[in-house]
């Protein structure tokens, strides 16, 4: 594009030449719209493209004129520029380039007296800052925009978000007036509220959820900034996992829940292994140790109960403890009875039982006692059970097995239900050895009468004339 003509003005009038003036004046005037009209031509060429290179070392105009000398695209024109200033809008097309710049001496400043360090220049690679005072404040890049200042706005609503979106205004984030609350706003109505002062998040939703991933034992779903592998996570299907260094140590679902060292399962007492306890939601409680005792109880001052038996609400037993003993209760108050009368038969009952020594299938340890089938013929209400019943029995086919995560997070190994298996075994008969004590009472008491009874008749005989 060839660069325009600015033809020269003619000679303005002379005042002091009235003579001539008359018609000077109207020759000067004529050639001004012309004038004009060139003018406006050669900003339109200027504004095609001109360029300033850093360090305004020269200036590229593509065809034209500067003080009467030719300047095309291999004519560059020479020339030192420290400051450009602009007192009107940069007409887009023109590009201005100059030195990267720092906070406290920006590219770009303003043409204000004390703001020669505030402005914009270039921190890094496809980096803009801006800088204020000589403090970087703002910083754009390629992938984020990034402030040293709080970002301040009004407090917004529900319906008219503090931060939105240009489609949904009304969806977002915004604070709630008076109070120190964080709400989050979905279609103009607020469903989560953080309050700080009770440190608790609050959902308005009808069914409050929020989603994660299941996680895992290694990788829990919700962990901690310093120990990343402890924390809860969705172990299977209902249920929810507690872990503590990788490991689950604690399981909730809708059928129990446990606290065991690895695992813990509905029956941890069927699996030689498994160390732990569990509550079912039937009230049923489990527990197996090794070294230690699987229930202990402790009464920290007074003297007294330190377990309590209830049937249907009502007392029925209790084990009391003082400081240097322990006492096994059961009911036995008066008011718990009626038709009283003395045992009958005791000698007899007693002649029917059979006292035997015999080793414990278990542990092959030797032990005197009875056999519960034989005392239930003679004293029913010693003894639990049927003779030869079998029950059935869950347990574990192959044991459960742990998710296995590679060194970047990645699952190498999922986890793995224990595979569930039943079998019949037998129901054991028990005793209580207790219910003894009443008929052998009798039967001592009937032995100590005929005792009495005997050494009354030696006395009698060797007394006698």
């Amino acid at each position: 594009m060839a660069a325009p003509v600015i033809t020269a003005l003619p000679t303005a009038p002379d005042i002091a030449d009235p003579n001539n003036f008359a018609a000077d004046a109207s020759v000067f005037v004529a050639a001004l719209g012309p004038l004009q009209t060139e003018i406006n031509s050669f900003g339109t060429y200027l504004n095609s493209g001109i360029e300033f290179t850093s360090p305004f070392a020269t200036i590229d105009i593509n065809g034209g004129t500067i003080d009467g000398t030719t300047i095309g695209s291999t004519t560059p024109g020479a020339g030192s520029f420290t400051t450009v200033i602009t007192t009107g809008d940069i007409t887009p097309g023109l590009r201005i380039r100059n030195t990267d710049g720092s906070a406290l001496a920006p590219s770009y400043t303003f043409d204000s007296v004390g703001n020669s360090d505030t402005g914009m220049f270039l921190p890094a690679a496809n980096t803009v800052g801006v800088s204020t005072n000589g403090n970087l404040r703002l910083s754009v890049d390629t992938a984020s925009v990034t402030s040293t200042l709080p970002h301040l706005v009004e407090n917004g609503t529900e319906a008219a978000v503090a931060y939105g979106f240009t489609a949904q205004s009304a969806t977002g984030m915004y604070r709630e007036s008076g109070t120190g609350f964080l709400n989050f706003s979905v279609g103009g109505t607020e469903q989560l509220s953080l309050e700080t002062a009770a440190s608790r998040f609050v959902q308005n939703v009808v069914t409050p959820k929020v989603v994660l991933s299941d996680g895992s034992q290694a990788g829990p779903s919700v962990v901690f900034s310093s120990d990343t592998d402890t924390g809860f996570f969705r172990e299977s299907a209902n249920t929810v996992g507690f872990a503590g260094g990788g490991g689950c140590n604690l399981r909730f679902n809708n059928a129990y829940y446990g606290a065991g060292t690895t695992n813990p399962s509905a029956n941890p007492q069927t699996v030689a292994a498994e160390l732990g306890a569990v509550v079912h939601r039937d009230g049923v409680f489990r527990a197996q140790c090794s070294s230690a005792a699987s229930l202990d109880l402790s009464r920290a001052t007074s003297t007294g109960p330190i377990a309590i038996w209830r049937y249907q609400q009502t007392d029925v037993g209790s084990v009391d403890v003082t400081g240097s003993a322990t006492t096994y209760n059961t009911t036995s108050d008066y008011r718990t009875k009626e038709n009283i009368t003395p045992v009958q038969g005791a000698v007899e009952l007693i002649r029917a039982l059979n006292p035997i020594t015999y080793t414990a299938i278990a542990d092959g340890q030797w032990y005197d006692g009875f056999l519960a089938h034989e005392i239930q013929t003679i004293i029913p209400t010693a003894v639990t059970g049927e003779k030869d019943k079998m029950k059935d029995e869950e347990y574990d086919i192959e044991p459960a097995e742990t998710e296995v995560l590679d060194a970047d997070g990645k699952v190498v190994k999922p986890a793995k239900p224990a595979k569930k298996g039943v079998r019949v075994v037998p129901d054991i008969q028990q005793m209580d050895y207790a219910k003894l004590t009443p008929l052998l009472t009798a039967g001592l008491q009937a032995a100590l009468d005929k005792i009495d009874a005997l050494e009354a008749r030696i006395v009698a005989l060797e007394t006698a004339p």
